[in-house]
């Protein structure tokens, strides 16, 4: 389910046809709007539950270590920082998103 090793450049440009794919860092991380339009970050602290949140330009949130988060702009294009770099990830596979779990 998890590729193991990938490091992420620190600044990404994000198209309407791009995104952060659902990964999780090894360490904690923060994740900055650095210019654009307004992202969506979500995050899955358990790989079951999981909350969206907008970052405007100038914004920063922190993540923690070992928690699944995507990203993707809500318009044409921003440029997003995710510090500190060299940074390893686990990548989950293409179609990977958190799941609730069944009653």
């Amino acid at each position: 389910m998890v590729c193991h090793g990938w490091h992420l450049n620190p600044m990404i440009r994000l198209s309407i046809d791009d995104y952060i794919s659902w990964r999780m860092p090894v360490k904690d991380i923060s994740i900055s709007l650095i210019s654009g339009d307004i992202v969506v970050l979500t995050v899955s602290p358990n790989g079951i539950d999981a909350y969206a949140q907008y970052l405007n330009v100038g914004e920063k949130k922190e993540l923690k270590a070992h928690q699944w988060f995507t990203t993707e702009t809500m318009g044409n294009q921003s440029m997003v920082q995710i510090l500190p770099n060299n940074i390893e990830f686990k990548i989950a596979e293409d179609n990977w998103k958190p799941t609730p779990l069944k009653p």
